[in-house]
């Protein structure tokens, strides 16, 4: 099933994360322990705009819900130390959410040169939060990240089978939902203990225009 990124929208969100809270899932992080219960790591990559992150970020906190935000170091779209968004990636974390790196893989060759930028990236965003990163995600992964089970820089990513193959996963990436929507696996597992991965992305839910 898939959701049209036109039916996306900020009250749409709220409604999700709403339906979330309805189904007594327990919301996690990535060093949490999930082995048993009904639970839920939800995860941000936030392409874009980190303004539009925190627009997000203020409604989870708002809805005591809790997440992790993963931003860009090397990206054209946005500066993370701009004083605008560095004041709003703090703001987020102050909002009791969690940091991780964006990395972008892509821009980069052998997995020995990326262990080495991405190392370079985790303490540019550690400087930032001025707090230690543990979590990586890959800024639209290649196929052969997907199933790269080691970790990065000596930090766990969103990608290792313990976060993306041994529990259930659904994501929003390119406006659609992908691996089925939340609320269909919650429904198919209700009476079973499961951890569910969801992977959003703020600038869908928050830009009105859609960026068509």
């Amino acid at each position: 099933m898939t959701i049209n990124i036109h039916k996306f929208s900020f009250s749409k969100y709220k409604l999700l994360l709403q339906s979330l809270k309805k189904s007594e899932i327990r919301f996690k992080k990535y060093n949490d322990k999930f082995d048993s219960g009904r639970n839920i790591i939800l995860r941000h990559d936030v392409d874009f705009c980190p303004i539009r992150a925190l627009q997000v970020a203020e409604l989870e906190k708002k809805m005591k819900v809790k997440s992790t935000f993963f931003f860009l170091v090397n990206t054209n779209f946005y500066n993370i130390h701009s004083l605008e968004n560095n004041k709003a990636i703090l703001k987020i974390l102050n909002l009791g959410h969690e940091i991780g790196l964006h990395f972008d893989a892509s821009l980069f060759g052998n997995n020995k040169s990326l262990n080495y930028e991405c190392k370079k990236e985790i303490r540019v965003l550690e400087k930032v939060i001025r707090k230690k990163i543990y979590i990586v995600s890959f800024h639209r992964p290649a196929k052969s990240l997907l199933s790269y089970e080691k970790k990065i820089a000596n930090t766990e990513h969103t990608y290792m089978a313990k976060y993306f193959k041994k529990i259930d996963y659904c994501s929003d990436s390119q406006g659609i939902w992908k691996y089925n929507t939340p609320l269909s696996i919650i429904k198919k597992k209700y009476s079973n203990d499961f951890t569910l991965h969801l992977l959003t992305h703020p600038i869908w839910w928050t830009t009105p225009e859609r960026l068509d």
